[in-house]
C-alpha cells in the first residue's frame, strides 16, 4: 500500500456503492494500487458508529460493533476492520436487520445458558450474554453460552481475549453461510467454522483464531480487492478445479486446512455452533440468504449459531504456579529463531497503534464516511 495522491485523482461521491465500485477499478499500469491515509483509533470509532447510526442501529449497538472493528484496525487485522462495516450498514438497509430487536439470555442449567440473538450483530448479543456466562463460570468452574440467531461477522479472537483478560479460559466457536467443501467433495457444504481459543497470561493472554478454511474469507476477498493470486490449496474454482484467483475461489467452494483433518474441525464446529444451539446448518443459511449482499464485496452477515464455554482455571486444580509453568513452555518455543506465539503480531501492531495513528485505506475510509453522509441526506 502507498500514500495517495492528491484527492483531485478521485471524482467526489456521496454514494457509497459509487465509492465502492471505485475501490476494485483503481489501477496503474495495470497494476491495482492502493492508496492509504492516517486517522486515530478516536476518529475510526466516531466515523464507524456514525455509519451504524444513520443506517438505522442504535447508539449502544453501534458502540458495541465499533469497538470490534476498532480493535482489529489496531492490531491490523485489515480482514475484520472497516473492511466489514459496509456489510453491516448494508444489512441494516436493505432491512434484514431488526433494529428493534434484542437478544434475550434464558438460564438453562446451573452451567448453561441460551441466548437468542433475535437476529442481532453478534458484539451486541455477546455483552448481553457476558455478565450472567461470568458469573456462571466463576460459581460453577465451567459454563456454556449456546447462541442462535446470530449475525457473527467479525473476528472471534475478540471475545475470547476479552473473557481471558478476566482470567478466565475461552472456546468459542462459531458457523457460517456455506463456503467450505467436505474433503474429497466439490460441493459448498461448511462454512468457513471458525473456532478461537484464549487463556489468561500477563501482560498478554494467549489468544488464538483460525478458520477451518485454509485461509478466512475475508483474507480472499482482500486479497481480490487488491488484485493479488492466493496460494495454492486455498480452493476450487466453480467447476471443482484448483485455482490460485480469489475471484474464481469465491464463487467456487473454499478448501478445509489439512485436508480431511481440517475436514474433521470443520464438521465439529458445525455441530457444536448450528446443530447444538438449534441454529441454521451452513447449507441452510445459503440456501435461505443465498443472494443477500452477493453484490457487497466483503458480504453481509447472516443468522448463525455459536457456542461459547468458559473455564475457571482456580476451579481445575491447575494450582498456584500453572501461570509460571505457562510462561516457562511459552519461553522454550520464542527461543527458537522463527518460532513466534499466536497473536504475537497483532500484540507488536497495538503497541505502534495505540500511540500513533493507523493507515486505512483512504477509497474504504470514504466508503464508511459516505453511509452516514448518504443516509443522512435521504
Amino acid at each position: 500500500m502507498i500514500r495517495r495522491p492528491p484527492r483531485s485523482t478521485l471524482s467526489s461521491s456521496s454514494a457509497a456503492s459509487d465509492v465502492y465500485k471505485r475501490q476494485y477499478q483503481r489501477r496503474v499500469r495495470g497494476r491495482v494500487v492502493l492508496w492509504t491515509m492516517r486517522v486515530s483509533l478516536g476518529q475510526i470509532r466516531t466515523s464507524v458508529v456514525a455509519a451504524l447510526q444513520c443506517s438505522g442501529l442504535n447508539h449502544s449497538s453501534s458502540k458495541a460493533v465499533a469497538e470490534v472493528v476498532v480493535s482489529a484496525e489496531r492490531d491490523h487485522c485489515h480482514s475484520h476492520g472497516l473492511f466489514r462495516v459496509p456489510g453491516y450498514c448494508e444489512c441494516l438497509l436493505r432491512g434484514y436487520y431488526d433494529t428493534q430487536a434484542t437478544p434475550t439470555v434464558r438460564d438453562t442449567a446451573p452451567a448453561a445458558l441460551h441466548v437468542d440473538a433475535a437476529g442481532c450483530f453478534a458484539p451486541v448479543a455477546f455483552l448481553q450474554a457476558w455478565p450472567t456466562l461470568e458469573r456462571k463460570a466463576r460459581t460453577n468452574g465451567v459454563a456454556i453460552a449456546s447462541i442462535s440467531n446470530n449475525r457473527h461477522f467479525s473476528a472471534l479472537w475478540y471475545e475470547c481475549e476479552m473473557i481471558a483478560r478476566s482470567g478466565l479460559v475461552a472456546i468459542s466457536m462459531v458457523n457460517s453461510r456455506a463456503f467450505v467443501h467436505h474433503w474429497g467433495g466439490t460441493s459448498k457444504v461448511y462454512g468457513t467454522n471458525p473456532m478461537a481459543f484464549g487463556f489468561p497470561r500477563d501482560p498478554h493472554p494467549v489468544v488464538w483464531d483460525q478458520a477451518s478454511s485454509t485461509m478466512a474469507r475475508g483474507e480472499i476477498q482482500v486479497t481480490m480487492r487488491d488484485g493479488g493470486r492466493l496460494p495454492p490449496g486455498i480452493g476450487i474454482d466453480s467447476e471443482g478445479r484448483p485455482s490460485q484467483e480469489p475471484a474464481e475461489v469465491l464463487a467456487g467452494a473454499q478448501s478445509t486446512f489439512g485436508q480431511h483433518k481440517g475436514t474433521s474441525i470443520a464438521l465439529m464446529v458445525e455441530l457444536m455452533a448450528a446443530a447444538l444451539t438449534g441454529s441454521p446448518l451452513s447449507f441452510e443459511q445459503q440456501q435461505m440468504h443465498a443472494h443477500e449482499g452477493h453484490d457487497v464485496p466483503g458480504g453481509i452477515p447472516s443468522i448463525g449459531g455459536q457456542t461459547i464455554v468458559v473455564v475457571d482455571p482456580s476451579r481445575t486444580g491447575a494450582g498456584e504456579h500453572m501461570h509460571e509453568r505457562v510462561q516457562g513452555l511459552l519461553d522454550l518455543v520464542t527461543a527458537e529463531p522463527g518460532a513466534r506465539l499466536p497473536s504475537a503480531r497483532r500484540y507488536r501492531c497495538r503497541e505502534n497503534s495505540e500511540s500513533s495513528m493507523v493507515e486505512v485505506d483512504d477509497v474504504l475510509w470514504e466508503i464508511v464516511g459516505g453511509y452516514s453522509q448518504s443516509v443522512a441526506k435521504l
